[in-house]
């Protein structure tokens, strides 16, 4: 037994029921910090046991508050105090250690070389040790609701878990169940609620969330959220390890193992109680994009009318996730796994936007080459089967399966009902979306017939159009009013801007409407034709960054995705609508879908001068500070 300050003593099992030791050091109280008590009480001494085992993963740091309270009271009281383990060697030296180190304002160094000035043999383990800094990161106190403690916690679980697991042995150790709160009738239940997606059963909330450091700079952690137990799970989690299911549907969450698991940052966290944020990979979702389009480009080889028609339907697929499934993935990996500054992202769009449309153009001259060498018009869909087959291997093997942000308890019918009441409270928003609609239902017009149009006035019918030498000088149109758009806005306002880009577009589609009137096909009138449509792509090329800055500007940055999906209906109406009831096998048919998008961009015309007329009157107060960042860079058109 030795005395490491006046009234305080480590000393061993032995001499803790050793009554004649116990009146030699004056030893009125005992602190036992062991698996068992002692087997040997006597009415004069006070007695305090806590059960701990020698072993790194357990949590010793729990019973830190009632271990100090009793030392610090025997102190006070003027009464001799021994604290003693197995050997006095690592337990009772680690909560001797948190005593030092809490009255004196030192770190777990300087309490342990203290001790050990006296009683040379001690040695607390690894465990214990990382315990102790952390009671001195938490300021000598015992912070339950830190990260770090609850993984001491789960570290004790384990343990448990190997010597057998019963529902009374954790029962007291569950997190509450958020089921059991009601957030609108209750305001003491828990704020940040995390649902299940598919019956929207409160699962648990931002307390149970574990948190860890990093083994390497890697975000894959962020798909999935490791917790604490939580009460639902009583009945599940007594195996070694498991499925986690929603208590009400049933449908699958995640996983739990005992043991372990290792997240996707290489940390180990032990035991696991996960929950996957998202069923789908980002990856997964652009890797099927690419083998939708490569199935595509494959079964235009067929002659079948049926196979052309799924053909055309994976592509309608293939175009509908074309962007946004890589752009979120590149947003996750810039912001969140390498933690790059937001103003970059807009810097690369920038950046793939141009080199894209000049891969573009390359890409028309290469298909309209080997269609001549090959002469068949499937072979430039053929070529890109390897193409996207070498992009769909380096994608699965070299991009991370990043996933998409689980959300807090947000409601369907709140996203539209939030929708709706900033249209009605915002002009602005609600005419930017109109223009939106309006202009690319007329662009989804002209990439379905523009085509046909040129097949119809193409002056020579032995020879077909070059559709790839035309697809290369539509896509350098844009090229060109991207560049204007990157000039003119230096000197002039979005709105004016947008009424410019609408106002080209208009230009082009309407000499294209008188071009194309049908009638006695000429050279001359075929190359015409094609100058009007690229006045109409420049139109297109600087009307797309142009939407998408008015969009930042006016669309509030939580309702954004909700109003831009919601308006798409309209869009595909008009498009569906028009190529049901304009289209037809003769010439007129082409002819009055041209007439459309003329008309079309026409109204949307007179809506920019709205929205400009509105924008000088505009009232914004900009010493409101926004309640979230709207720093988030514009998407790529489609």
């Amino acid at each position: 037994m030795h005395c490491i300050e006046p009234g305080l003593y480590i000393g061993t099992v032995n001499e803790a029921i050793n009554m004649r030791t116990l009146q030699d050091y004056f030893i009125s109280r005992v602190l036992t910090v062991d698996m068992f008590p002692p087997e040997m009480h006597y009415q004069s001494v006070t007695y305090l046991f806590v059960m701990a085992k020698d072993l790194s993963e357990w949590n010793l740091m729990a019973d830190f508050d009632r271990c100090l309270e009793f030392i610090e009271s025997a102190i006070q009281s003027k009464e001799n105090i021994l604290v003693h383990c197995q050997e006095g060697i690592s337990r009772s030296a680690t909560v001797v250690a948190a005593y030092l180190m809490k009255k004196y304002s030192i770190d777990e160094n300087e309490a342990l070389r203290r001790i050990q000035a006296v009683r040379s043999i001690v040695r607390p383990n690894i465990g214990f040790m990382k315990q102790l800094n952390l009671f001195f990161k938490f300021g000598w106190q015992v912070d339950r609701s830190r990260s770090e403690y609850k993984l001491l916690t789960l570290g004790k679980w384990r343990k448990l878990h190997a010597d057998g697991l019963t529902k009374s042995s954790i029962s007291e150790m569950l997190s509450p169940d958020p089921g059991e709160f009601s957030p609108t009738n209750s305001t003491d239940g828990p704020k940040t609620l995390y649902t299940c997606r598919k019956c929207r059963r409160c699962l648990y909330t931002q307390q149970s969330l574990l948190e860890h450091d990093k083994k390497k700079p890697d975000d894959n952690c962020a798909d999935i959220d490791f917790i604490l137990p939580v009460k639902w799970m009583e009945e599940n989690i007594l195996q070694y390890q498991g499925k986690i299911n929603c208590p009400k549907c049933e449908s699958k969450l995640g996983s739990f193992v005992w043991s372990g698991s290792r997240c996707g940052c290489s940390a180990w966290i032990s035991p696991a109680f996960m929950i996957h944020r998202c069923k789908f990979e980002r990856r997964v979702v652009c890797c099927v994009c690419c083998v939708l389009t490569s199935g595509s480009c494959f079964l235009k080889a067929s002659s079948n009318y049926y196979v052309l028609m799924w053909s055309r339907i994976f592509d309608g697929i293939a175009a509908t996730m074309l962007l946004a499934p890589f752009q979120e993935w590149y947003l996750h990996e810039h912001l969140n796994r390498y933690d790059f500054p937001k103003e970059w992202v807009a810097i690369t769009f920038r950046y793939v936007f141009v080199r894209s449309i000049i891969l573009s153009i390359i890409a028309g001259y290469v298909a309209q080459f080997t269609e001549k060498v090959f002469e068949t018009t499937v072979f430039p869909f053929l070529l890109c089967v390897p193409i996207l087959s070498v992009a769909l291997i380096w994608i699965f093997c070299k991009w991370t399966p990043n996933r998409q942000e689980m959300r807090s308890g947000s409601h369907l019918w709140n996203d539209l009902t939030r929708a709706k009441r900033i249209l009605l409270r915002r002009p602005n928003a609600f005419i930017v979306c109109i223009i939106q609609s309006l202009y690319e239902g007329s662009f989804y017009l002209f990439i379905f017939m523009w085509t046909p149009i040129f097949i119809q006035l193409n002056p020579d019918p032995n020879y077909s159009p070059s559709f790839g030498n035309i697809y290369a000088c539509f896509m350098a149109s844009t090229l060109l009013g991207t560049i204007l758009y990157r000039r003119l806005s230096i000197h002039l306002s979005i709105s004016n801007l947008l009424s410019i880009a609408t106002a080209c577009s208009l230009a082009g589609m309407g000499f294209s409407v008188l071009v194309g009137y049908p009638g006695e096909t000429s050279g001359f009138k075929y190359k015409i034709l094609l100058l009007t449509l690229c006045l109409y792509q420049t139109g297109v090329g600087l009307y797309f960054p142009v939407m998408q800055r008015q969009q930042k500007d006016v669309l509030p940055a939580e309702a954004r995705p909700v109003l831009l999906a919601l308006f798409r209906v309209p869009l595909n109406i008009i498009a569906i609508g028009a190529l049901l009831f304009l289209h037809s096998h003769d010439y007129y048919g082409n002819w009055l879908l041209l007439v459309l998008c003329t008309v079309l961009l026409a109204i949307c015309l007179l809506t920019t001068f709205l929205l400009t007329s509105l924008s000088k009157h505009s009232d914004v107060d900009y010493f409101v500070l926004q309640l979230k960042s709207d720093d988030e860079p514009p998407l790529l058109s489609e």
